[in-house]
């Protein structure tokens, strides 16, 4: 994700090589990630700031296989199961607002629609995943990915995006 070379100012987004499929995910409560930014020489308004900022400004896209998934309450070890906490970052996390589980639901499921659609060529599968990615307000934040021309994205009714 973010990386800060000596020569570039403070929050400065490098383009990423943007040939294969991706899927990006974040969490609104990522406290190891809003808790480095003193790290890169910036304040994030957002945990999710970074993560948004390196989708949209890092990545060109244009193929529909770049996806963007910031999942409401989050944090970012909320797929370590049993948690570990031999990171030595674990410290920094915000306390995640949703049930675990069914974070991990739909991160496993979403990786697994996303891998079947991009790596089997499967249209419905590609489908599904932007199906279930639109329709879990109370999980997903935000759902955005790049189109032939342009992003198309995703907001809960509830929720607002973060820019």
């Amino acid at each position: 994700m973010f990386i800060l070379r000596i020569a570039d100012a403070p929050g400065t987004i490098l383009p990423l090589p943007d040939v294969l499929p991706l899927l990006l995910m974040g969490g609104t409560q990522d406290g190891v990630i809003a808790h480095s930014s003193d790290r890169y020489g910036v304040t994030w308004e957002q945990a999710t700031t970074p993560v948004e900022r390196t989708f949209h400004e890092g990545l060109a896209g244009g193929r529909g296989d770049s996806y963007l998934v910031l999942l409401e309450g989050a944090n970012h070890f909320v797929m370590a199961h049993p948690f570990d906490a031999t990171t030595g970052r674990a410290f920094l996390d915000l306390p995640a607002t949703q049930p675990a589980e069914r974070q991990r639901q739909l991160i496993v499921e979403a990786i697994a629609l996303f891998l079947a659609a991009h790596v089997n060529a499967e249209a419905a599968a590609r489908e599904q995943l932007r199906h279930i990615l639109t329709t879990a307000p109370e999980l997903i934040a935000t759902a955005t990915w790049k189109l032939l021309l342009g992003c198309t994205a995703w907001h809960p009714p509830d929720n607002h995006p973060q820019n």
